[in-house]
C-alpha cells in the first residue's frame, strides 16, 4: 500500500509509520517512543521530528514537535507508555525489544518473571524495506 496508508492521525498529529514497531500516547498531546524502524512525528502545523529504534521519544504539541531527552524521556515512559518498560501484561504476539527504553526509567528487568530475563519478544512488522510497515497479513493490530 501507499505510505498514506500507514499513517495514524489523532486529533493533534499524525505518526507516519516507516517499518515500526512502536508505542504512543494521545491526551492533551501525542508522544511516541520507538523500538524498531522509524516514525516521523508531525503536529497539526507541520512540525516534524524523526524518530528512530532504540527508544527514541517524542512529542508534538500545539506549537511544535521535539524529540525528549534524559529526565523528560524517563518521566514520559513511566508515566505514558507503561508498556515501554514492562510488557507483561500484554499478549506476547505484541511484545517488541524494549531493551533501550528500560535503559531510561528505573524499572528493574528482575520484575519481568521468575527467570528475572525477559523472553524475546516475536516480530510483529511485515516490512523488510525499511518502508510500509504495519502488520503482518493476518495480525490484529
Amino acid at each position: 500500500s501507499a505510505k498514506k496508508a500507514y499513517d495514524i492521525k489523532t486529533a493533534n498529529a499524525t505518526i507516519g509509520i516507516r517499518g515500526t514497531g512502536f508505542d504512543f500516547w494521545v491526551k492533551g498531546d501525542t508522544g511516541v517512543a520507538v523500538h524498531d524502524g522509524s516514525v516521523k512525528l508531525c503536529n497539526l502545523t507541520k512540525s516534524c521530528v524523526n524518530l528512530n529504534a532504540g527508544c527514541d521519544l517524542g512529542i508534538a504539541q500545539n506549537n511544535n514537535s521535539h524529540e525528549l531527552f534524559e529526565s523528560k524521556k524517563a518521566n514520559g515512559l513511566t508515566r505514558k507508555l507503561p508498556y515501554a518498560v514492562d510488557q507483561r501484561p500484554l499478549d506476547k504476539h505484541f511484545w517488541l525489544n524494549i531493551g533501550a527504553c528500560k535503559q531510561f526509567t528505573a524499572f528493574d528487568p528482575g520484575n519481568q518473571g521468575s527467570s528475572g530475563k525477559e523472553s524475546k519478544p516475536p516480530q510483529r512488522d511485515g516490512g523488510d524495506d525499511g518502508e510500509g510497515g504495519g502488520c503482518q497479513e493476518g495480525q490484529e493490530c
